[in-house]
């Protein structure tokens, strides 16, 4: 069994785009890449040339709403530009649990980093999923608790109803802080 990785930068690989689409669309992730960003990157594993998982990243761009609104400007769009949001993660069953999520989420935070000199790598979870926050926790995501927020440079962010946010510091020296409050304090 030959396994491989393979890392699609800037999304110059039309085909690959919606390659990875499909496979999320097939395992119920709707279609999570955006073939027009150009500051996405896709990893996918392939095993015996058949594409068995796939990750999507890219900057966090509803970040920087938040961010505008509450008056930061022009500062708001270099400060979204460090944080990259992971927007799908997926292995096919029979492959499951074999390391191929590890790879996948190592790979899109060493090219978030490296690539885009992001500083954080962002994630939202299903709030009802404890073993999915687990997870990432152990991967060393720290997860927003119920009834807190996420807050970027002293700016609180809108989770989603449902979800609950996760980040990932990615270097030593951020150029932004990342804390959470509680709901009651917004």
């Amino acid at each position: 069994m030959t396994t491989t990785t393979t890392t699609y930068l800037r999304n110059t690989d039309m085909t690959a785009a919606h390659t990875i689409n499909d496979f999320f669309e097939a395992l119920g992730h709707g279609r999570v890449v955006k073939p027009s960003d150009v500051n996405g990157h896709i990893t996918a594993v392939f095993i015996d040339g058949m594409l068995t998982g796939a990750a999507y990243a890219g900057v966090a761009s509803s970040l920087a709403d938040s961010l505008f609104l509450h008056g930061l400007d022009l500062r708001s769009i270099e400060t979204t530009m460090r944080f990259h949001a992971l927007e799908g993660l997926a292995v096919i069953p029979e492959h499951q649990g074999q390391g191929h999520e590890e790879v996948l989420l190592d790979s899109i935070a060493a090219h978030a980093r490296r690539d885009f000199h992001a500083d954080y790598l962002l994630a939202r979870l299903d709030e009802s999923d404890n073993e999915l926050q687990r997870w990432f926790e152990g991967r060393d995501f720290r997860v927003c608790q119920q009834s807190q927020a996420l807050v970027v440079d002293g700016v609180p962010t809108p989770g989603a109803v449902g979800y609950r946010d996760a980040w990932k510091l990615l270097t030593p020296h951020p150029h932004s802080t990342v804390t959470t409050t509680h709901l009651a304090h917004l």
